[in-house]
């Protein structure tokens, strides 16, 4: 097909448009211009940004003032089970009062107190109530206002376009290929720095969170590019996420503080089953604790429709709707009693705590290129925290859009290598082959993605995943879409499914249970395991290695 290929320049190149995308453009603009966003949908109302309950894990003091940011670091790290990078943490949560400052100035809508502090909430993975939330609970009552500031600034804005590739000079970033559907065209968009902020990869499942634009581009570029990842493996399942009285295609989250004040799950047979699982803080456990415990109940034919009974009973009905705004929300519209609703509860795929791999200032493994957000790996370790991944984004898409500011300012610009939009020119000029079905593919991978490479894992179902995947990739390879309507489909697909790999990959070298990690067959978590699993690109295809944890952190 004959495409139309244009030019843009900047300095700095951000992918995506949420939250974490948001804050590296505010810190890239600052003291200079040419700063670029490029993202798939409307900057500020994509991604799962906008689908945050808005929680900002904080240690401010305000609502328990034994609180510290020592106390936050040690909740990060045991709640990651220690493969954390300790040095992301101490930043994490020594930069995390600042930043929320700072958001508050911008325009985020924070709850606050009657004496007109930042009201924090408790959460059962932290010892101390330090999440600030927003008042209806929706990411966009941070992401809009930040927008205003971005736009304020004189950010370049390139809106409905997908990243096809990353654009490399020898051993350094310098920009990225982008389509633009609409328009009919390519976009060479070159850039001496780059900001990868383009979120998870949680629609390569079955029942996610996440919303359609969130399906790995960020993973998979970088990996075609050489840059190295870490614990793939780990992707959170959020536990409760409410499909009765609303229906199973609503998706509306119960906050954690809920189990805080009393809220308790019973399987079909009456049984608290969370008293196996987490005899000390019961159903107020972990994230990682309770998706298994609710999972176990279903796969042993134990569920209700599907999930588990949530019980109110000693939940006081004005305190349940205060800390559920959106659940509010429902009852009221429906005309329905609180305390006669039957409330039915179950898993969904969230997060993804692994990614590319980062130094402090969002630095990779490839020059030039800096990432922040959910596309990062090392914060979280095996399994994350109520509230730090909206702190994340503030904080290291701070520190990623300054240090590329920087970069750019002393590395100059360079010439892109030719290979990567060749290969696209190439594959564009090609009669198109149907050599595989786009949409069975992406419907079968996140069906068998929700089996194989699920709450509970074996090797059996692992390997058989990653043969069938393997497959698909092949086959994928050697198809040429028809015209740009596929071509978007073909990128979307072939990210999904590369993604894809790298998880069951990385849950194939972790031979234990760890955080969200869960081998049926390697119960136990071990010692010899406290490692980092990276992955690179090698000639014929990925390679793992384990990496010890890194030891001490950063002022």
């Amino acid at each position: 097909m004959a495409i139309e290929v244009d030019r843009i320049d900047g300095e700095v190149l951000i992918l995506g448009g949420g939250l974490a995308a948001l804050r590296a453009a505010v810190s890239a603009s600052d003291g200079g211009d040419g700063v670029v966003v490029a993202t798939r949908g409307k900057l500020g109302r994509g991604g799962s940004s906008i689908g945050s309950g808005g929680g900002f894990a904080v240690a401010l003091g305000h609502a328990d003032p034994e609180d510290s940011v020592e106390s936050h670091v040690d909740d990060t790290l045991r709640g990651g089970h220690r493969i954390n990078d300790p040095r992301l943490v101490e930043i994490l949560c020594s930069e995390g009062p600042q930043r929320i400052l700072e958001l508050d100035r911008m325009g985020g809508q924070f709850k606050r107190t009657p004496d007109g502090r930042l009201h924090q909430s408790p959460s059962g993975e932290h010892r101390h109530a330090r999440v600030c939330q927003t008042e209806v609970h929706r990411g966009t009552t941070m992401t809009l206002p930040m927008t205003d500031v971005v736009l304020g600034r004189g950010v370049k804005v390139l809106e409905k376009v997908v990243c096809l590739d990353l654009l490399r000079s020898g051993r350094r970033v310098c920009g990225a290929l982008l389509l633009d559907p609409a328009a009919g065209r390519l976009i060479e968009a070159r850039a001496t720095a780059v900001v990868l902020a383009t979120g998870g990869a949680g629609r390569i499942y079955k029942i996610t969170s996440n919303p359609s634009d969130v399906c790995g581009d960020g993973y998979a570029m970088a990996y075609r590019a050489g840059v190295e990842l870490q614990d793939m493996e780990m992707v959170q399942f959020y536990p409760w996420r409410l499909i009765a009285p609303i229906g199973k295609d609503g998706r509306i989250p119960v906050q954690p503080s809920t189990f805080v004040y009393g809220g308790k799950l019973y399987n079909r047979l009456g049984e608290r089953f969370m008293e196996l699982f987490d005899p000390e803080r019961l159903e107020a456990t972990a994230r990682d604790v309770a998706a298994r415990g609710i999972y176990e109940q279903i796969r042993h034919g134990r569920d209700v429709e599907g999930g588990v009974l949530l019980d109110l009973s000693d939940v006081d009905p004005e305190t349940f709707l205060a800390a559920n705004s959106r659940i509010a929300t429902v009852v009221s519209s429906k005309g329905l009693a609180l305390e006669e609703m039957e409330m039915i509860v179950t898993p969904e795929v969230h997060f993804f705590m692994g990614g590319v791999r980062f130094g402090p200032e969002g630095e990779t493994s490839l020059p030039g290129l800096f990432v922040a957000g959910e596309v990062a790996g090392g914060v979280h370790g095996a399994n994350r925290l109520n509230g730090n991944a909206v702190t994340e984004t503030q904080v290291f898409g701070a520190r990623a859009g300054g240090a590329a500011r920087r970069f750019a300012a002393d590395a100059g610009p360079v010439e892109p290598d030719p290979t990567v939009g060749e290969r696209w020119r190439a594959r564009l000029a090609s009669p198109a082959r149907a050599e595989v079905d786009l949409e069975a593919v992406q419907e079968q991978l996140r069906e068998r993605m929700w089996h194989d490479g699920g709450i509970v894992r074996v090797e059996e179902r692992l390997l058989a995943g990653r043969r069938w995947v393997g497959e698909q990739l092949a086959a994928i390879e050697a198809h040429v879409p028809a015209d740009l309507d596929e071509l978007e489909r073909w990128a979307r697909v072939r990210n999904m499914v590369t993604v894809a790999d790298l998880v069951l990959l990385s849950a194939l070298t972790r031979k234990e249970s760890r955080g969200a990690h869960f081998r049926d067959d390697h119960p136990e978590m071990r010692d010899e395991w406290l490692v980092n699993v990276v992955i690179g690109r090698g000639e014929d295809g990925p390679e793992v290695r384990l990496e010890p944890v890194p030891m001490g952190v950063v002022s």
